[in-house]
């Protein structure tokens, strides 16, 4: 492979689907889609501070939407879902972002 998946191979960005049903045909490049993502982190993060927890989290989820397995994202997700008191934090925040790899835990 010379660097470019196939549209059957699985997405490099890590979301399980083939390329051609996810990333293929983006014009964002993974680099800039990196870049915006840890733009949208850094405001997010932002906001977390000053305790504006919905605009933080609004902002963590389209980080997640441009890279799933953002670790800072996730991370960050995770401790704003436990300040908020919603359900387990990071591990409530991955089930609902990734609900096959949940069920499996759960029932390997």
């Amino acid at each position: 492979m010379n660097g470019v998946p196939d549209r059957n191979d699985p997405c490099p960005c890590g979301s399980g689907k083939k390329y051609e049903h996810c990333c293929l045909g983006q014009l964002t490049t993974r680099s800039d889609a990196g870049e915006e993502a840890n733009q949208h982190i850094q405001s997010a993060f932002e906001h977390h501070q000053a305790g504006r927890l919905q605009q933080a989290e609004a902002l963590y989820r389209q980080a997640l939407q441009l890279e799933p397995n953002h670790p800072d994202a996730l991370y960050l997700l995770g401790v704003l879902n436990d300040q908020a008191g919603k359900g387990e934090g990071r591990r409530a925040a991955e089930a609902e972002l990734y609900p096959d790899e949940e069920a499996l835990r759960a029932n390997p």
